[in-house]
């Protein structure tokens, strides 16, 4: 909570800041990411696992319909990358909204792998090998979403957080290191998520098609250019 000493009196501040379960690269990625906003708590996350160099993919598919056929040969690109005898694959494909699990690839899709679908609000807590987010999307339901805190969310920042984005912020961050190992993001062609946009911005991430091939950034201007948002919608009121 944002300003919890001017509320509940004087308070010592312990930042939990040593990681076990992410990368050291993942976690640069997200606390950066959310750490854009100069209200967050300030923090520097130490991670004591190995590195490597791109622990964030972004694919690109330029109809709906390919999403889940991108995940599952993602799926299968993760398991043959990753999979050791005697042990599952750990796979969270994370939703912003509970309808994103229609895209969730049926559960034979290979034995090497245990593939669950759960929403960005209720991954709290949880962690898994890999994480995958299927629809970063711009529009009303998408990531970030375009429907505004009600007053309960709000209570959290009592000087008011009016950082763009700011809570959809917080709760990619909480997405995000979810993973162990690599989170795989999603986007459509033309729908692109602003935060896909500035993910390829600041950390030069690479961008793959549905066949899994590499393009420059500047090779898929679709997925990274404009800055266009819906308007907030306020379906909290009445």
């Amino acid at each position: 909570m944002a300003e919890f000493e001017a509320k509940f009196g004087r308070a010592v501040t312990l930042k939990l800041e040593d990681t076990f379960r992410c990368l050291q690269s993942l976690c640069d990625i997200s606390s950066n990411f959310v750490q854009k906003n100069p209200k967050q708590l300030r923090k520097r996350v130490r991670s004591v696992k190995p590195n490597v160099a791109q622990p964030v993919r972004i694919v690109c598919v330029d109809d709906e319909a390919k999403i889940q056929t991108a995940i599952e040969r993602r799926v299968r690109e993760l398991a043959n990358e990753y999979a050791v005898p005697g042990r599952q694959l750990h796979i969270y494909v994370v939703g912003r909204y509970p309808k994103e699990r229609e895209h969730l690839p049926p559960a034979s899709i290979d034995n090497r792998v245990k593939l669950e679908f759960v929403t960005a609000h209720s991954s709290k807590g949880l962690e898994a090998d890999h994480v995958m987010v299927p629809r970063m999307t711009s529009e009303t339901l998408g990531f970030p979403s375009r429907i505004e805190d009600g007053p309960v969310q709000q209570l959290a920042m009592p000087g008011g957080d009016t950082f763009e984005d700011a809570e959809e912020l917080r709760l990619f961050y909480l997405t995000l290191t979810r993973a162990r190992s690599t989170v795989t993001l999603v986007t459509l062609a033309h729908r692109k998520s602003t935060f896909i946009a500035e993910l390829i911005r600041d950390h030069e991430l690479e961008v793959h098609d549905l066949n899994g091939e590499i393009g420059s950034a500047r090779a898929y201007p679709e997925c990274q250019e404009g800055r266009d948002r819906p308007p907030l919608l306020h379906h909290w009121k009445r």
